[in-house]
């Protein structure tokens, strides 16, 4: 069975990280900002210090490279970098509670909790 290839959802239209999550539909992909990610996640700011380091060296007139995360969830995922990146557009305003469930689960692991809470309040 082929995989389906979505088009790019563009979170920051003018981000340089491109998010590539796997979902049962398919592969997704998310252009993020790096600067965004690294500001509210120190997982993501020690891993984005790295890859530039790396790109930089070895790829000067790249401006946006690819990031795969294929272990999480798309939709959690998602719904996590429209908050972090105050794009309420890019999500269903009816998550379903599993989804919730998912998206705590995921900023705890890329320690970006604190991030969301005050969203999360409103």
């Amino acid at each position: 069975m082929e995989e389906v290839e979505h088009p790019i959802v563009k979170i920051d239209p003018k981000g340089d990280v491109i998010l590539e999550l796997t979902s049962p539909q398919g592969k997704s992909r998310l252009l993020v900002s790096l600067k965004v990610l690294s500001l509210v996640s120190s997982v993501f700011d020690t891993m984005f210090n790295s890859l530039s380091k790396e790109i930089l060296h070895n790829q000067p007139a790249r401006r946006v490279f690819i990031l795969l995360l294929p272990e999480d969830g798309a939709e959690a995922l998602t719904t996590l970098y429209g908050v972090l990146h105050y794009r309420p557009d890019e999500f269903d305003e009816d998550i379903h509670p599993d989804c919730l469930v998912n998206v705590a689960m995921v900023a705890d692991k890329f320690d970006c909790v604190a991030a969301i809470m005050l969203p999360s309040k409103i």
